[in-house]
């Protein structure tokens, strides 16, 4: 595993102007009903996590649901008496927590990857207000739930193609959908190898040949553009 399991002592901040953020249009708050937003409103606290963090930690039973705002987190499926595997990449807009509205415990644990901004809801105070079972409440986070679905199967499918240029190509590609954007910024190596299944060295290897081939430009060691026509080439021979 890449980051240690650990939760540090943030004090969370508490939020009083959803109807302002930048990121409304993406998160399952902002498409809430006005007078349900009245109600949710007053318990949504936002809450800053440092990279390695716990988010969500698979098997519990979920206190809170969380937004994802900004940064990015790995989530990962704990094996029992094996190494937890990191399966996937969670982006903003995704939900954490979000198994108890169908009465499940989390299924997959979830640490942050870089610092990272969420909206937290407390699942007491949601059902002291009687929203849990609204279905205009339960409807954007069920489309959160079916983005992160949609999610996994984007990677299970990256990490079936063929060699490991085409696998980062199409994770490349992957990133950039989460990201909505083709300047996307990338996780380290170790977590792409993790990811795909394959070595550090294999990785920088394979995103050189891309550099090379013109399929994408690093922009530092943290960012590239993404050359999409390009890349889709190779993720989409046909």
């Amino acid at each position: 595993m890449s980051f240690p399991l650990r939760v540090l002592p943030d004090k969370p901040m508490r939020r009083t102007h959803c109807v302002d953020c930048a990121t409304q249009s993406g998160c399952p708050l902002g498409k809430l009903p006005d007078a349900l937003v009245a109600q949710v409103l007053p318990h949504v606290t936002e809450c800053a996590f440092r990279r390695g963090q716990v988010l969500q930690r698979q098997g519990e039973e979920a206190g809170v649901l969380r937004v994802i705002k900004s940064g990015s987190a790995l989530m990962y499926r704990d094996e029992s008496g094996r190494a937890s595997v990191p399966v996937a990449i969670a982006a903003p807009g995704q939900v954490t927590g979000a198994s108890r509205l169908v009465g499940f415990p989390n299924p997959l644990t979830v640490i942050a990857m870089s610092d990272t901004r969420t909206c937290e809801l407390d699942v007491a105070s949601l059902e002291r207000l009687g929203v849990m079972d609204d279905p205009e409440f339960r409807r954007p986070l069920g489309e959160a739930v079916f983005r992160t679905l949609s999610i996994l199967a984007d990677w299970a499918r990256v990490t079936r193609l063929p060699g490991v240029r085409t696998q980062l190509a199409a994770a490349l590609v992957a990133m950039g959908a989460q990201q909505k954007s083709e300047r996307i910024r990338l996780p380290g190596h170790v977590v792409l190898a993790e990811l795909l299944g394959v070595t550090r060295e294999s990785v920088a290897r394979a995103m050189g040949a891309l550099e090379n081939d013109g399929h994408i430009t690093r922009l530092g060691r943290t960012y590239c553009e993404l050359h999409l026509p390009q890349l889709k080439t190779l993720t989409d021979p046909a």
